[in-house]
């Protein structure tokens, strides 16, 4: 079983300075919509936030993100498990949302958002060593935090190092408060108060002045110094035997420190640094010894090597500068040693996320690929894709390639976090020759879906998804998505009558309302149909069970969420919901699977809906898209039909103005005024009563064959109506 997360940081050790102007820095943040500290480690970034938060007495959530934390779902079901241990029920329904539903985090966000708003008391919201995660849509998701957040959230980050985030937009807007290097570090009366809080210490102010500019005030490095010194016979001499840069000083300090130490404490110290976390049990373990519990305590004692895990009681972790002069000193060779009896370790006590971070540390490819064989499908369904997909990426490719089982949870994992379309047809295409092994699994299944979904046409496609649904047998998890995506591909196929049979027994599966994924590809299917048949109420119906679902489980900005947004933009033509209708077919587009009878699908109904907004040279730029892709693809089923019927369209589109039915001068005055003003100012403006103004709309729509204000200023745009 997998540890909490650290949700608090560790309580502040006695003698930390107080540094009001820190905290006059970080109250600024409590109007903004980011406050980011960003400065090397040791600068006192923890320290600095733990002291504000303590002396303001504010509520806050703490998570202290690390390399398995380069997975959105698992950073923000940490961050919705502390919102619920300070706010008890307002990060439930964030939670439940990533627990289930977890191809996004933005929907959770929100959720958590809505939470926090409602109760209006003041909360902060702490992020720190940011600098572990580096996927960008898991920064992605921290810029919509930054601007769902209500105003009564204060977000905080801390990194080592300036993150990727939108901060250009919020420095220009006022609304980040930045705390670097510069501020961190310690002024010269702050040095001498930190010196004079350590007991039996003697260091006069000249030569503290000089540390401090010598370390530009490095916070960790003047602590350690203070330490070290108090040992020696001479403080003043041996601080002032001080010199060089930074990293020096950090390594002569360390090398003091450690070198103080009896000899079988300095081994342990080494050898431990391989292990970012650590307690008695596993280091006995690591080590083949049975003493490490004693030497923790007495480092903890010591209060400067280890630091203690307030989310995990007896478990450490070392300074992060200490650790990283530890490492330097220890020849690869023992620190593999150490991480693979700690990866062993980590496995047979269940902290498998733990184990495999070993197993990448040491290049185990094998022994990550028996992780992944054996815990991914438990991974994917708890949301923990992108963290799937980090692993099988540090896999070289021949032996992913070779093992079916991790190749096809590589393929799982990377359709349902959004990676790119080539990715995974690279992924599928070894996939073909291996898949045969995997005939009446779940794997296989899956596997099959995948194939479908990405293949060169779309015959190729119906026989996946054929094989798909033979395989599924009776497991409802697997047998609504491929009944679903079967009857997706039979419509492509221009087969409209199995397809909506398809869609119909998928949605009459007892567990269809239990499987979003097909539920939602099964509804978006029959809307597409009914729309196609000029049955609106009943395509509506369809289409608005789809969209809300897609929204539920945040799929609408990947390939999954294409289909809905193609029956939105069909059923909203129907309705005479133009922009709707526009609005959809662009993001149909831009969701589908790049260069895929998909994309030309949705590139050919959005050029329709181009046109029909009067917007020729778009459409016929949208086209021309999805002309190249039909070429391209080993037959694209009734698609070319379609893009006879557009061509068509296209061709004799040459003379709207013609077709379009004149308006009246007043209709005219009317129109050129409707883009920007309300019913009342286009009467105040015109001298006319708001019912005449109305009336002279509902002209002016009908002549045009749109539905609203944005719709009719495209249409007349496009026809030269709103010039003077």
């Amino acid at each position: 079983m997998e540890p909490p997360r650290r949700l608090t940081p560790p309580p502040l050790r006695r003698g930390i300075v107080k540094r009001p102007r820190l905290g006059r820095l970080l109250d600024g943040g409590g109007d903004a919509q980011l406050t980011l500290l960003a400065a090397p480690a040791g600068y006192g970034k923890t320290v600095a936030v733990e002291t504000w938060l303590a002396e303001r007495g504010f509520e806050f959530v703490w998570v202290r993100a690390d390399a398995r934390d380069d997975d959105a779902v698992r950073l923000w079901s940490s961050v919705a498990v502390g919102v619920g241990g300070v706010r008890p029920g307002a990060g439930a329904g964030a939670l439940a949302h990533l627990n289930t539903h977890a191809a996004t985090v933005e929907p959770a966000i929100d959720m958590l958002a809505g939470a926090l708003a409602e109760e209006r008391r003041r909360i902060v919201m702490v992020v720190d060593d940011l600098q572990a995660i580096s996927d960008a849509g898991c920064l992605r998701s921290l810029d919509h935090a930054v601007a769902a957040f209500p105003g009564n959230v204060q977000l905080v980050l801390l990194s080592r190092t300036v993150p990727r985030l939108r901060l250009a937009r919020l420095r220009a807007l006022g609304q980040l408060v930045e705390l670097g290097p510069s501020d961190l570090a310690f002024t010269v009366p702050e040095a001498r108060e930190l010196f004079g809080a350590v007991d039996g210490l003697s260091a006069g102010p000249v030569t503290v002045t000089r540390l401090t500019a010598h370390t530009e005030g490095w916070a960790a490095v003047l602590y350690l110094a203070a330490l070290w010194a108090r040992g020696q016979d001479d403080h003043a001499s041996a601080l002032r035997a001080l010199r060089g840069s930074q990293r020096v000083v950090d390594e002569y300090l360390a090398d003091e420190v450690v070198s103080a130490l009896p000899a079988a404490m300095r081994r342990f110290l080494q050898r431990t640094s391989a292990l970012p976390q650590l307690c008695g049990e596993l280091c006995d373990a690591a080590l083949e010894k049975a003493d490490a519990h004693a030497h923790l305590q007495a480092l903890e004692r010591s209060n400067l090597l280890v630091i203690p895990l307030a989310y995990q009681p007896g478990w450490y972790r070392y300074h992060a500068l200490l650790r990283e002069h530890l490492l330097r000193s220890l020849p690869r060779h023992d620190a593999d040693a150490v991480r693979r009896r700690a990866m062993d370790w980590s496995r047979e006590h269940g902290r498998i996320e733990d184990a495999a971070e070993y197993a990448l540390a040491i290049d185990d490819a094998g022994a990550l690929l028996a992780l992944i064989e054996e815990h991914a499908l438990g991974l994917i369904r708890g949301g923990r894709s992108r963290t799937l997909v980090r692993w099988c990426a540090a896999i070289p490719r021949e032996e992913l390639f070779a093992h079916p089982r991790a190749l096809t949870a590589a393929i799982g994992a990377a359709h349902v976090s959004g990676r790119p379309a080539p990715e995974i047809r690279r992924l599928v295409a070894v996939a073909r020759r291996t898949g045969a092994e995997l005939a009446s699994s779940y794997e296989g299944a899956m596997l099959l879906i995948a194939m479908a979904l990405y293949a060169d046409g779309v015959r190729e496609a119906l026989r996946y998804a054929e094989a798909a649904v033979e395989i599924s047998g009776s497991d409802g998890e697997l047998r609504v998505a491929a009944l679903a995506v079967q009857a997706l591909v039979r419509l492509v196929a221009g087969d409209d009558a199995r397809s909506a049979g398809g869609a119909k027994t998928a949605l009459e599966h007892p567990d269809a309302a239990w499987r979003p994924y097909g539920h939602i590809t099964a509804h978006a299917v029959l809307a597409i149909l009914e729309a196609r048949a000029g049955r609106r109420h009943a395509a509506r119906q369809h289409a608005d069970v789809a969209l809300a679902e897609a929204r539920e489980v945040g799929v609408a900005g990947y390939s999954a969420g294409t289909p809905v947004q193609l029956a939105d933009a069909l059923t909203s033509l129907l309705e005479g919901r133009m922009s709707r209708a526009h609005s959809a077919a662009r993001r149909a587009a831009s969701s589908s699977i790049a260069g895929s009878v998909w994309r030309a699908w949705s590139l050919l109904e959005l050029a329709h809906v181009e046109l029909l907004r009067g917007r020729r040279l778009v459409a016929e730029n949208a086209f021309a898209q999805a002309g190249e892709l039909l070429d391209s693809a080993a037959d694209a089923g009734s698609l070319p039909a379609l893009a006879l019927r557009v061509r068509d369209e296209l061709d004799a589109a040459g003379d709207d103005e013609s077709r379009c039915e004149p308006l009246s001068p007043a209709e005219l005055a009317v129109l050129r005024q409707l883009p920007d003003r309300t019913v009342r100012e286009i009467g105040d403006a015109l001298y006319l009563s708001a019912n005449t103004i109305k009336s002279h709309i509902r002209a002016i729509y009908r002549k045009l064959g749109v539905n609203s204000r944005e719709d009719a200023a495209a249409r007349a745009s496009a026809l030269g109506l709103l010039s003077e």
